[in-house]
């Protein structure tokens, strides 16, 4: 019952068949490939992108915290100086207040002697 002139036309209609759905199923995973590499590509400039904007932020603030860490540096040295001068003067009114006392003692005991100066309230607390 079965022709071998209908056998032959269905075996090469089958085997197209088949040659077709694998086209299409290597063209639909080549398809998605491409799909997959180019969004990826995009991922990646994407990425980038935000890299370069990261690291210029990094620099921007490494540059502030420099300036920063300058003039943090600047204030101390002005604070230790001040210091410093404020008990070099400290020193120096310790000095004058005792050569005062030592000039109240070669006043004679008959002429009364000067009242004695009231220390400047910045520098009372340190006498």
């Amino acid at each position: 019952m079965t022709d071998p002139a209908i056998i032959t036309p269905i075996l090469v209609a089958v085997v197209g068949l088949a040659g077709v759905l694998a086209g299409q199923s290597t063209s639909r995973r080549m398809h998605r490939e491409d799909y997959q590499l180019a969004r990826q590509g995009a991922e990646v400039t994407t990425l980038r992108a935000v890299v370069e904007s990261l690291t210029e932020r990094v620099a921007s603030l490494e540059r502030a915290l420099a300036a920063s860490e300058a003039r943090v540096d600047a204030l101390v040295d002005a604070r230790d100086d001040a210091q410093r001068d404020r008990w070099a003067a400290v020193d120096y009114a310790r000095h004058l207040i005792s050569w005062g006392h030592a000039l109240t003692l070669l006043i004679p005991d008959e002429l009364p002697a000067p009242p004695q100066p009231e220390a400047p309230p910045a520098l009372a607390d340190d006498l």
